[in-house]
């Protein structure tokens, strides 16, 4: 066996005992070489006992979060620092080294449990979307009416997500932008994320998907996977020109549902006919012929596969919050849309929506700065 590599067999035996076994202080107490220095909201620092012999022989330490190697680096730094985490989040940290003989990480380091401080409230809000987030028909004939939008709305009543984070948070006031677009498709969302960049919004919503799902035919809806790519280059534009900006991301609504409370409605058939409202859904709503039931559960198929796109790419981004389908199980009724195209939701329909979305967003917006849990190192498992 050569020098170099009975010096690192040496190295590999003490410093799994080190590991292992802590190192014992002078009233007794065992520390081991595994600290945490600090914790935010976004990231972890942790620090550990440096050895000489260990930083000459160049061994590679390596911090594992959740059971992933997220930070090698040379036992010599004696110190990391751990970020991309996510707020109000409990971490199982692991410390371990790279051991050259047998090829592998250790298993048995000292490890700890850290809790990620909670984000301050945002202090400016912009919402992303379609004529749905843009007030659409929520009051006047055919035009935008933003103030009762569920996202960035300020007429009494509606109770925006906006407004009850004013609420708790007055630095918000005045800091709402409405960036939806009546009419846009997903296409359209990367556009609009470039525009909440420039805004440097602290929080955005996010609600795209009714234009393409409800097209003039169902042949002319988007495929669920052009859908989801687009939704991924928009996710990727605000994770990099926002990458400390929560991101709130509603499911669509059941278009489907649209049908059920309105093909009863003479009121209701005569607008979707007279405007061509959502025929990839709405044709023929009297209809009971096989051919359009099928249609009818394809479309809403599309919806679901949207909303799926949605929820994984979504999950890809660390301040990312999906809904968890809430606005898609709005059970809204036929006097929750509007009496102009029986397709948008009126006052009621925003006030509703804000209501069922508010507790997903109250989730990552409200809750008040904590302190982390105690960064108390535990024994190293066997």
């Amino acid at each position: 066996m050569t020098v170099t590599k009975r010096l690192a067999v040496l190295l590999t035996i003490s410093l799994a005992v080190l590991l292992t076994a802590g190192c014992e202080g002078e009233d007794g107490t065992v520390a081991y070489p595994f600290h945490v220095d600090s914790v935010d909201a976004r990231s972890v620092t942790v620090s550990w006992l440096v050895i000489d012999a260990y930083a000459d022989a160049g061994t590679t330490f390596g911090v594992f979060v959740d059971g992933a190697l997220v930070a090698p680096v040379p036992a010599a730094d004696g110190v990391t620092t751990i970020e991309g985490l996510r707020p109000s989040t409990t971490y199982e940290l692991r410390l371990q080294f790279f051991d050259p003989n047998a090829g592998t990480w250790t298993t048995n380091g000292p490890w700890t449990v850290i809790t990620t401080e909670a984000m301050a409230p945002p202090t400016s809000i912009a919402a992303l979307g379609d004529s749905i987030t843009r007030g659409f028909n929520a009051s006047g004939f055919y035009v935008d009416w933003p103030s009762r939008s569920w996202s960035t709305g300020t007429e009494s009543g509606v109770n925006s997500i906006y407004q009850r984070l004013l609420a708790s948070e007055p630095a918000i006031a005045g800091n709402n932008f409405n960036l939806s677009q009546s009419g846009a498709k997903m296409v359209h969302l990367n556009g609009q994320a470039a525009d909440a960049v420039a805004s440097d919004a602290e929080l955005v919503t996010i609600l795209m998907g009714a234009n393409d799902v409800c097209t003039s035919s169902e042949a002319t809806m988007t495929p669920a996977s052009t859908y989801r790519a687009q939704f991924a280059t928009a996710m990727n534009t605000l994770s990099t020109g926002l990458p400390d900006t929560r991101v709130f991301v509603a499911s669509i609504p059941d278009v489907h549902r649209l049908w059920e409370v309105g093909h009863t409605s003479f009121a209701a058939r005569t607008a979707w006919g007279t405007y061509r409202i959502c025929q990839s859904l709405l044709a023929s709503p009297t209809s009971t012929a096989t051919a359009d039931v099928e249609r009818r559960e394809r479309v809403r198929q599309r919806v679901v596969e949207y909303n799926a796109a949605l929820r994984d790419v979504c999950a890809e981004h660390v301040l990312c919050t999906y809904d968890d389908d809430a606005a898609f199980e709005v059970p809204f009724v036929l006097s929750d849309l509007s009496g102009w195209d029986y397709f948008h939701p009126n006052r009621a329909g925003q006030t509703k929506a804000a209501a069922a979305l508010w507790p997903a967003v109250a989730a990552i917006t409200t809750e008040p700065p904590t302190a982390p849990a105690a960064a108390l190192v535990a024994e190293p498992a066997g």
